[in-house]
């Protein structure tokens, strides 16, 4: 705990010498009018501008793990905060991931795909830090400015650790990555680089030996109930390297806005490297596994002001693509083009894409491997078809698309000198259907359809892999944020079925819900939010954690959740540092102790936590 404290004073001392001359803001707001833009970078379609560019919103200040987000996914997690976690909320994994396991930190890790790049005109920086009474911490630096005109880098740093409830339970994760772009004078040259890292360290417990442990309160104290594994840890660990360079060939803004000009050419190259590592007292050597990707994208397009009548994209991708565990490496080579046109008005957006992977297995001497049937990255390939209809502040989007790909690698291949999964492969066919009605940034509502042949499950008895025949999943949501005068609202709401629960279980309810009162005190100097948060899910046969694997795996033998999960909330702003008090969990035990959100892994008691959010402008 002393190296923590003394990594924390030095971070707070660092910024507020440094940023001790920083302008003051008066206004309730944290935006600047500085001509400040923030964007994503997609491979393909270059750089995306976005609304969201340096947010300290005084409702949100007091969710600081991002899993607990109104808007975003409904996580299963074990008891510790920032601990593995899955997303209740179905979607389809993305086809071209090439992870190695599920994704067990997604509302935390960096990825290329939600990066920010930024162009300011003064330097823009923000510091948040919380911590509470369990020794929960979270802390985040981010910084942005501009070296010279159009030359921009900026970092973000999260860091949190927890000492968890029960015995033998702790998190402690880095996040971390820096960008850097650059606009030349004329604005047709553009290029942009990228470091991530991705860091979390859990100490493994197992989980309590047994639910009826908890249920029925045989233990005085949490740290003393009995768990599953005595001494055991998970490392996690990522790195991605990137560089992307884009070259307008038009040379008038008048020669831009033609159907057929010469168009954008980008190219865009990353190295990106994955491990895990596995260690417990019964295991005489560590489980491992990792992966290394080199990925090259070339593509062409003639939207360059993202206006034109008939926006048209080609390009082709190069992955060179290793899989590392104890016993067995496999190296491939995947050539993926992609291709997409459109039509698009003021009020009408409508598209058309397909792309299709082809590989190849190579030895160590990169001679190809002819593929046997079954084995795993046979050709995969999506189709699907957008449409967008604007009327004013609404707007219809309709999405559909099919799909065949190989499951994650994890699940045909694994193995190593502790355990073995059996490595039947089949390829996972997919379709969806999807129907998004959107009025201004109030309401959105979604409709969608999914359909799965050959779903993968793990059974969590014995580790056998299955593949599912036909599985339909249909599945509401509404979303909702809206305030009168001195009252808000924010909701998410999901309804969800599906038909074969043999390979698939998932909550049918799912709700988030925020309710609040705004008002200031001290003449207006002190603007002031008084909330409540509330979270819930419907019962349901909750997967199980398995640690030695890092995955969550099939049951069916117990059910759990309907459970409401409540945090008070007092938010304030002070000039430009949003503040707040947060009681969690308030009335746990006082209505029976089932709170379990994960099998074996029961939910954190009442907790009282404290933190801000300052934004500093230049």
């Amino acid at each position: 705990m002393k190296h923590r404290n003394t990594f924390l004073f030095l971070a707070f001392a660092t910024l507020f010498l440094y940023f001790g001359k920083a302008n003051a803001q008066t206004s309730k707001t944290d935006s600047i009018v500085d001509k400040s833009k923030v964007y994503l970078l997609s491979p393909s379609h270059g750089f995306v501008l976005i609304d969201t560019a340096f947010e300290n919103t005084l409702t949100n200040v007091h969710r600081v793990d991002k899993a607990n987000q109104i808007s975003g996914g409904y996580y299963q997690q074990l008891s510790t905060p920032g601990s593995p976690g899955q997303d209740l909320i179905f979607s389809f994994e993305n086809q071209n991931s090439r992870t190695y396991l599920p994704n067990l930190f997604t509302p935390y890790t960096y990825t290329a795909e939600n990066i920010k790049y930024y162009q300011v005109t003064k330097p823009h920086s923000n510091l948040r830090y919380s911590n509470d009474i369990n020794s929960s911490q979270y802390f985040t630096i981010f910084h942005t400015q501009n070296i010279v005109r159009k030359w921009n880098i900026g970092l973000t740093y999260d860091v949190n650790y927890a000492d968890g409830t029960f015995a033998k339970s702790n998190v402690m994760n880095q996040y971390f990555n820096i960008t850097s772009n650059y606009e030349s004078e004329n604005g047709r040259y553009k290029a942009a680089a990228s470091f991530i890292r991705n860091r979390a360290y859990v100490l493994e417990n197992g989980g309590l030996e047994s639910d009826s442990i908890f249920l029925n309160q045989l233990f005085s104290k949490p740290e003393t109930y009995p768990t599953n594994l005595y001494n055991a840890y998970s490392k996690y660990k990522t790195a991605d390297f990137s560089l992307y360079q884009s070259f307008d060939f038009n040379k008038t803004q008048e020669e831009r806005t033609k159907i057929l000009n010469k168009g954008l050419l980008s190219y865009k190259i990353d190295f990106k490297q994955s491990a895990r590592l596995y260690k417990d007292d019964f295991l005489t050597t560590p489980d491992s596994f990792a992966t290394r990707l080199i990925e090259n994208t070339l593509s062409w397009k003639n939207d360059v002001l993202g206006n034109n009548l008939l926006p048209l994209h080609i390009g082709l991708k190069h992955e060179m693509l290793k899989f590392s565990d104890s016993i067995f490496t496999a190296n491939y080579s995947i050539l993926t083009p992609h291709f997409s046109i459109g039509f698009q008005s003021k009020q009408v957006h409508v598209s058309l894409y397909a792309n299709e992977s082809f590989r190849n297995r190579i030895d160590e001497n990169g001679e190809n491997i002819e593929l046997e049937p079954n084995s795993f990255f046979e050709t995969e390939y999506e189709l699907g078809a957008s449409a967008d209809l604007f009327f004013g502040k609404n707007r219809f989007i309709f999405n559909a698309s099919n799909q065949k790909q190989n499951n994650i690698y994890f699940f045909s291949h694994f193995a190593n000198s502790n355990i073995a999964l059996d490595k039947l492969s089949e390829q996972t066919k997919q379709s969806s259907l999807n129907i998004t009605y959107r009025y201004d940034d109030i309401i959105q509502l979604n409709l969608n359809y999914f359909q799965q042949n050959n779903r993968p499950k793990i059974d969590s008895r014995d580790l056998k892999i299955s593949y599912s025949d036909i599985i339909n999943i249909y599945q509401a949501k509404l979303i909702l944020k809206k305030e009168w005068k001195h009252f808000g609202l924010e909701s998410n709401y999901v309804l969800q079925q599906n038909d074969n629960q043999e390979y698939l279980h998932l909550p049918a309810f799912l709700a988030k819900q925020s309710i609040y009162v705004k008002f200031d005190l001290f003449k207006g100097k002190l603007e002031t939010i008084v909330g409540l948060d509330l979270k819930y899910n419907t019962s349901y046969y909750a997967d199980v954690y398995l640690p030695q694997l890092g995955v969550f795996a099939y049951q069916n033998e117990k059910m759990y959740g309907n459970y409401p999960y409540c945090d008070l909330f007092v938010n304030a702003r002070i000039d430009k540092c949003n503040v707040f008090l947060a009681l969690t969990h308030p009335y746990a035990g006082l209505f029976g102790y089932n709170y379990i959100p994960t099998p074996l892994y029961p939910n954190e008691r009442l907790s009282f936590r404290w933190g801000l959010s300052w934004n500093f402008v230049n």
